[in-house]
């Protein structure tokens, strides 16, 4: 079960990377190292109709799933989450925190999660 983070704590940071890129940091101790676990995408073709999802974790791929709607971070279409594991603050491979990208009437949200293990 995921915990959403305290208003205090939604911002994503970030520190200057190489290039034009920047590191994402993690919300609990500001580690750049921060290595993506999983990906999931939400599905919703219209408001009430079926959440269909797609998860990638490591080489395993599992496209259009059904699931039920308290999975997806957003109540009423699609999104994408990001189970990160972080080298400084979660045990190698545990996914601690995961990052919600969440699309409602044309705007695009962020929000961080804890997972409680």
């Amino acid at each position: 079960m995921a915990k959403i983070l305290e208003a205090s704590d939604l911002k994503l940071k970030f520190e200057p990377a190489y290039d034009n890129a920047q590191a994402l940091l993690c919300p609990r101790c500001g580690s750049a190292n921060l290595h993506h676990e999983t990906v999931l995408s939400f599905h919703r073709a219209e408001e009430d109709g079926e959440v269909l999802m797609t998860r990638i974790e490591g080489a395993e791929c599992i496209v259009n799933m059904p699931v039920n709607n308290l999975k997806n971070p957003s109540r009423r279409r699609g999104a994408v989450r990001v189970g990160f594991c972080c080298e400084s603050c979660d045990k190698v491979g545990h996914v601690g925190v995961t990052l919600n990208i969440i699309q409602h009437k044309g705007v695009t949200y962020f929000e961080w999660c804890l997972v409680e293990a």
